[in-house]
């Protein structure tokens, strides 16, 4: 699955994507894009955009580029650093794979509101087996 077709087929029955609005732009071997339109929903009562949508896109695309290949992965441990406030209308994260083992995989992913600025860091650690 190291197409972008691929991947949205595979995830289309993600509910909770669906609900947050998590849109997969980009798709490589060991990496993945994902984005979220904002809407008045993703915002908490500070009007900031809240950090679990933020950690919602981080995960996604974890998920994304750990299942781009020919293993099924999930998450065994996650760690996300909020690094500004955002209260744009769009937000993006890149997750990059940084190592693998036969069971384990490790990524990191960027999470950069619509002018470019890093609002978030996660580190991801993965579980593979086979599919």
């Amino acid at each position: 699955m190291k197409n972008l077709l691929a991947a949205q087929e595979f995830f289309k029955d993600d509910r909770f994507q669906k609900l947050v609005g998590v849109n997969i732009e980009e798709v490589g071997d060991g990496y993945a894009v994902c984005g979220v339109n904002l809407d008045e929903n993703h915002f908490n009562a500070d009007g900031i955009v809240q950090g679990g949508v933020i950690y919602t896109l981080a995960d996604s695309a974890f998920a994304v580029a750990a299942n781009s290949g020919e293993f099924f992965t999930v998450t065994l441990s996650s760690s996300v650093q909020y690094l500004q406030k955002t209260t744009g209308r769009y937000i993006r994260a890149k997750a990059v794979r940084v190592g693998e083992s036969k069971k384990v995989c490790f990524y990191r992913v960027d999470v950069t509101d619509e002018e470019g600025r890093l609002v978030a860091v996660a580190d991801m650690t993965g579980y593979t087996r086979a599919r």
